[in-house]
């Protein structure tokens, strides 16, 4: 059984790697509120495909959003994973992670930052980016 984290204590989970702290480890950064909110705010592919309509229905304005608006809007909107769901996460990744360890030409970041949010940055539909 694992030990409940404190609301806002970043949570490194293994996702896949050859051993805990080696350079090929790919971690699962729960929690790490400062870097999602960078991550939503930055501009990407993601921010760069949404046209002009988009940036206001997600804003739920009529004006012009621009990108960089709509990047800060996005980021507004982290929110801290709560202890049960950062154990239920923990599960979830553990349970794939032999799966993946079987691919051994995957390629992954070091850091995978997954941000939860108020959802009003996507009209209430979960997405992935």
């Amino acid at each position: 059984e694992m030990d409940a984290p404190a609301a806002s204590e970043v949570v490194l989970v293994p996702l896949y790697g050859s051993s805990a702290g080696s350079a090929e480890e790919v971690n699962v950064a729960l929690n790490a509120l400062n870097e999602a909110r960078q991550v939503l705010r930055t501009v990407d592919a993601y921010l760069l495909g949404t046209t002009a309509w988009e940036r206001a229905a997600r804003k739920g304005v009529t004006n012009e959003v621009s990108i960089e608006e709509l990047g800060e809007f996005q980021s507004q909107q982290v929110l801290p994973w709560t202890p049960v769901e950062i154990q239920a996460l923990q599960v979830v990744i553990a349970s794939i992670k032999g799966q993946l360890m079987r691919l051994p030409n995957l390629q992954f970041p070091n850091r995978i930052v997954c941000a939860k949010t108020t959802g009003l940055e996507e009209g209430g539909a979960a997405y992935c980016r």
